[in-house]
């Protein structure tokens, strides 16, 4: 039985090509790009052409492309950079908590260091309440931070009106990307002053992110003591990890409306199989301005838990949403934030989709989940 993977939201298949470049620098292209001799110059060129491929898929110039270790570390640099700005003159910072965890686990963090974290509500569907933005956003707000595309929703935000908002109170915005890079306009020409982007949502390797921040704005360095990334991220750069995101991001440029159409396919595919099939569901996802590479469904009389090993088995891989802990699935803070009961939350399964997959994948991966939740169910209803 072949598998099917659903869950590119939380990763990808690295691209072959990708590989291929990786593999490439680690036998001719090993030296230290910091070296002056051929060794290091070789390794340096690589570096800077990986950096316009990532500047390249973002719509903006390499010079203010700096390489971290993931978007996570990215979205923490972006927001304890901006505080250290700020540091002498501190207000208030606006985020929301159906962020991604390491953007809402940093915002805990500023509580404790004197500032006034504004938690920004969201509607049923996930989207930003703009007037309440509006209403929080003062001439004590320094920074915003809020996510362009919901990694477990999938929903699109309107950046540019989050940005002039911001911009409006004379603050900074930043936003993080990581679900949206390559597959919608960029964040940058909507007015986003700091982006966070990662590899693995676009088949490159994993252990590599970048931060995009605007000119004029000097975050301070997130580790000194060295020249690397113009002297903000010091260590030897991983260079293998960084011609492999540089590689990702060509590809996925290149090849854009391509990629967007075959993933659009391919997840109306799959709801119209489920649908076929009389498995019934209740959309969490959006149907308007949503990724079309994230679906969130509820299916009513199930535990998630139970079904992702039911999926498992029957070779589907998809996600809850939701964190382990103590073995245990608890239930995703942003559906309980949207709206839903523990219980409703503990019924919805997050399918993702990526351009390696086929017609033919999603469709039997439909059958098969199909098959799991008509089993789950008579199970949960003692037939």
């Amino acid at each position: 039985m072949n598998r099917i993977y659903l869950d590119h939201a939380a990763t990808t298949p690295v691209h072959p090509e990708v590989i291929a470049v990786m593999v490439n620098v680690m036998e001719q292209g090993w030296g230290n790009p910091s070296s002056l001799h051929t060794e290091g110059r070789i390794a340096k060129k690589a570096l800077e052409q990986a950096r316009i491929q990532v500047a390249t898929l973002l719509e903006t110039t390499s010079d203010r492309i700096f390489f971290t270790a993931s978007g996570s570390e990215a979205d923490q640099w972006a927001i304890l950079g901006m505080a250290q700005l700020f540091q002498a003159n501190k207000g208030n910072f606006i985020t929301a908590q159906i962020e991604h965890s390491a953007v809402r686990n940093v915002a805990k963090r500023l509580t404790t260091e004197g500032w006034t974290v504004r938690w920004l509500k969201s509607d049923s569907e996930g989207r930003y309440l703009i007037d309440q933005l509006q209403s929080l956003s003062d001439t004590d707000t320094r920074f915003i931070s809020l996510m362009y595309c919901n990694n477990e929703l999938g929903t699109l935000q309107d950046i540019s009106a989050l940005a002039n908002i911001a911009h409006a109170s004379d603050a900074l915005f930043h936003t993080d990307a990581v679900q949206a890079i390559g597959k919608y306009p960029s964040p940058i020409s909507m007015g986003a002053d700091l982006v966070s982007v990662a590899s693995h949502k676009i088949n490159g390797p994993k252990g590599i992110g970048a931060l995009w921040v605007r000119e004029g704005i000097d975050l301070p360095p997130w580790i000194a003591a060295a020249s690397q990334e113009r002297g903000k991220h010091a260590g030897t750069e991983g260079l293998p990890a960084i011609v492999g995101f540089g590689k990702a991001c060509e590809l996925w440029h290149r090849n854009a409306t391509e990629y967007r159409d075959r993933i659009a396919t391919l997840k109306q595919r799959f709801i119209q199989q489920l649908t076929s099939l009389g498995c019934e569901f209740t959309f969490i996802s959006p149907i308007d301005r949503c990724s079309d590479s994230i679906l969130n469904l509820r299916f009513a009389n199930t535990e998630a838990e139970a079904l992702l090993l039911g999926f498992d088995l029957a070779g589907v891989a998809a996600s809850a949403g939701s964190a382990c802990a103590s073995g245990a699935l608890k239930p995703s803070q942003v559906l309980i934030e949207i709206g839903l009961t523990e219980k409703a939350a503990n019924e919805c399964i997050r399918f993702s989709f990526g351009p390696s997959l086929s017609l033919e994948d999603v469709t039997d991966a439909a059958n098969r989940v199909a098959t799991v939740i008509a089993k789950q169910r008579r199970v949960v209803n003692g037939g």
